[in-house]
């Protein structure tokens, strides 16, 4: 869990993509605004992985 909120974010959405530490940090696009998240990198699914370092 992220900040206490789980939510489900479309890949479609995710802007940027980067590690710190073990964990994976990313923004999306949240209906215009920026959102932030973050999960484990374990935890983190592929589609996100793959998007790093792009």
């Amino acid at each position: 869990k992220y900040k206490g909120e789980e939510k489900e974010v479309d890949i479609s959405k995710v802007k940027k993509v980067w590690k710190v530490g073990k964990m994976v940090s990313f923004t999306y696009d949240d209906n215009g605004k920026t959102g932030r998240g973050a999960v484990s990198e374990k935890d983190a699914p592929k589609e996100l992985v793959e998007k790093l370092g792009k």
